[in-house]
């Protein structure tokens, strides 16, 4: 039995090797190659199929086309016409190749004429002619276009002819609607496009926005004289600072300039030739040059006096943002403030001077400047003085000059011991040119001790007479009148006097001191100050500013003019000089009168003029002076002036006008009091103010509302 099992399996095992044999490869690739499906007509690609399994074989297939209609990885190609394809595949299996052909039709492209009419393009804004084709190859396909325009708009000037071409309207955009029409075949389609055709002013818009115009500069630029075909003239609001040809000159701060371009384009009306103007504005911020370039523009040109006397000012800023920083190699004769202590013989000392750039305080240069400090000034009779405010303590009076006259322990000036009478005439001052003057004095009176200041100006290489302010003491009635001068054509009104014509250049002064007796306490002296009004239209008072804070504030007491009856809208500034007092220290309340600003409105009255006026600058500071402090009528050049003297001295008066209401409301001579300022992180600046006529007293502005009121006079208090 296990032989005849053994037999079995065997012959098993040969039957099917036998049949595995006999297979029918080719036949196999047949059924395979049947089994593939094939849709005659094709419009999109398709995938070919790359095997197929058949009784347990894998039989694999290659596509290819009698034209590039199909490509073998089946990407279809149509044309405008249907296309016949002869497709042969062939099947392998195990090395044996089959092929079985088959045919079919690419079928030809479908032309959307939407899309085809979409391609046209047509611009929704138009300035030239347009292109009026009558057909269109979309696609490789040709399609027929008829066209047909529409006016939407009301300008009788613009147009769109049939075959484009465009004619411009003068103001106004006119809108056209156009309509084609796509002819392919048995299809056809309209299609309409709105379009708008630009006018001539819109083309001097669109040519001006590209003008490119920058918002910052510091050097020259180009400013074009055409662009797009336009021609462009250009107009600058300051050619000292921006020309029209784009030349930029130096400034010393950021300064916005107003360019114009003209713009015109010609076009044809009726068989003439015509031009269409067009204006465009652009606001240009011309920024200051670089530091090696000022530094070289000011070197040269710095002012300081050779040879000294008594304190200079050394100035702590120079054009085009530029500060300085002094240092004397001799402070014990000049210390780095410009402060004298008059040597024995004459000096020479040594000032180095840093320039420091205001913008960028690393850039940084050093000049030496060699002055000559001279001894005591007792031997000079004329000085040259540079400045507005002459303030000649009496620490720098001659003692040549005095008549009657003595130094107390305090160095301020009294009578002789056995004197009732005494003089003192000034050195000549040699200034800049003026065109008038204000003097005051501090000095300690009274009703039996008084002061005389009297005042004489060259005008034109002649001397004035001696102009006077009267008789004064602190409780006396103190009147004197205006005054004329006929040989120099000059004049007093009230407290300054004024050159009628012609300019001055120099001034001197005389004081008399006088008492009733023996008895009487001598009248004290300590300044007189000529404050001048500097014709000059070059003339700058450089103030450092740069270690000043942002914010300062001098707290002073509130006093409202209009709660004295009576004399309440005439006595501002009576009433700021009270405050000035008070802020000292000093207090009125047991004087008499119910208002203490009140009793100081009786002190400072002149009876003189307008029966009586409160507003003389001169006797206001008189008083506040009467009581022993430094006090006088100055002049300020400057925001930068005014700021300094806010921080480092205190609170000043100032006198205002404000025709037109820019102070807040209208005055022709008003005094406020100037007690400090804000400046904002964008930079703005407040002032602020203790201004008499306002009720509450505190009040703000804007450094542009001061600047425009204020006119530059200040009642000054030191500290």
């Amino acid at each position: 039995m296990k032989k005849l099992f053994l037999v079995i399996i065997l012959l098993f095992t040969f039957f099917l090797f036998a049949c595995e044999e006999k297979v029918d490869k080719e036949q196999i690739i047949d059924e395979a190659l049947k089994k593939i499906i094939i849709v005659k007509n094709i419009t999109n690609d398709f995938e070919p199929l790359k095997e197929i399994e058949i009784k347990g074989y894998t039989v694999t297939f290659e596509w290819s086309c009698n034209n590039s209609a199909i490509s073998s990885d089946g990407k279809v190609e149509r044309g405008s016409e249907d296309t016949e394809c002869i497709v042969t595949i062939k099947g392998s299996l195990d090395g044996i190749t089959k092929e079985r052909t088959v045919v079919m039709i690419v079928k030809a492209k479908e032309v959307d004429l939407n899309d085809a009419l979409d391609s046209l393009n047509i611009p929704n804004k138009v300035s030239s002619d347009l292109s009026f084709n009558s057909t269109l190859n979309y696609d490789n396909t040709l399609i027929n276009l008829s066209w047909n325009v529409e006016k939407i708009g009301t300008d009788e000037r613009a147009n769109i002819a049939n075959n484009g071409k465009v004619t411009l309207p003068i103001e106004n955009d006119t809108e056209f609607l156009i309509k084609v029409t796509g002819t392919y075949k048995d299809k056809t389609l309209e299609k309409s496009f709105n379009v708008t055709v630009k006018s001539l002013k819109t083309l001097c818009m669109e040519a001006a926005a590209k003008l490119n115009v920058p918002k910052e500069i510091n050097d020259d630029i180009e400013l074009v004289e055409s662009i797009d075909g336009i021609d462009v003239e250009w107009y600058s609001s300051n050619e000292e600072v921006l020309t029209k040809k784009g030349k930029c000159s130096y400034v010393t701060e950021a300064r916005t300039i107003k360019l114009e371009a003209g713009l015109a384009i010609d076009y044809e009306e009726d068989g003439e030739v015509e031009t269409y103007y067009y204006d465009a504005s652009y606001r240009v911020t011309v920024l200051p040059y670089s530091f090696e370039k000022r530094v070289n523009l000011v070197k040269d040109n710095i002012d300081i006096e050779k040879k000294i006397y008594t304190r200079i000012n050394l100035p702590t800023r120079l054009d085009y943002n530029l500060i300085c920083r002094w240092e004397s190699n001799n402070k014990e004769v000049l210390d780095d403030n410009g402060n004298v202590s008059a040597p024995d013989v004459d000096t020479k000392v040594t000032l180095e001077l840093t320039i420091i750039d205001e913008l960028d305080n690393n850039n940084q240069t050093k000049i030496n400047v060699e002055v000559l400090v001279c001894a005591t000034l007792d031997n000079e009779d004329e000085l040259d003085f540079f400045y507005h405010n002459i303030i000649d303590y009496t620490s720098k009076f001659s003692s040549s000059h005095l008549n009657n006259l003595k130094f107390n322990n305090d160095g301020k000036v009294v009578l002789d011991d056995n004197a009732l009478t005494g003089t003192y005439e000034s050195r000549i001052f040699h200034t800049r040119k003026f065109t008038s003057l204000v003097g005051s004095w501090s000095c300690i009176t009274s009703p039996d001790a008084t002061i005389e200041l009297e005042i004489s100006i060259l005008i034109n290489g002649v001397w004035s007479k001696y102009y006077t302010y009267g008789v004064w003491g602190l409780g006396k009635t103190n009147t004197y009148y205006n005054q004329t001068d006929s040989a120099t054509n000059s004049k007093m009104s009230v407290d300054e006097i004024i050159v009628n014509s012609g300019e001055a250049n120099a001034c001197k002064y005389r004081v008399t001191l006088k008492r009733k007796d023996l008895q009487t306490s001598s009248p004290v002296l300590s300044l007189v100050c000529l404050t001048l009004d500097i014709s000059e239209s070059d003339y700058s008072y450089p103030v450092n500013v740069s270690n000043l804070p942002k914010s300062f504030d001098n707290e002073i007491p509130k006093l409202y003019q209009y709660d004295v009856p009576g004399i309440g809208g005439s006595i501002c500034s009576a009433t700021t000089t009270t405050m000035l007092l008070k802020w000292k220290g000093y207090s009125f309340t047991d004087k008499g009168k119910t208002y203490e600003h009140e009793y100081i409105a009786s002190l400072v009255a002149d009876p003189g003029h307008n029966s009586p006026t409160y507003g003389n600058w001169s006797y206001n500071m008189a008083v506040a002076g009467a009581y022993g402090d430094n006090a006088y009528v100055a002049r300020m050049y400057s925001w930068d002036e005014v700021r300094y003297h806010l921080v480092n001295v205190g609170p000043m008066g100032a006198s205002i006008r404000s025709s037109n209401g820019e102070w807040g409301y209208t005055t022709n001579g008003h005094l406020v009091i100037i007690r400090g300022y804000r400046i904002s992180d964008s930079g703005s600046v407040t002032i602020i103010c203790n201004d008499p006529a306002v009720k509450g007293v505190y009040y703000e502005v804007t450094l542009a509302q001061f600047l425009k009121c204020w006119r530059g006079v200040a009642y000054v208090m030191e500290k």
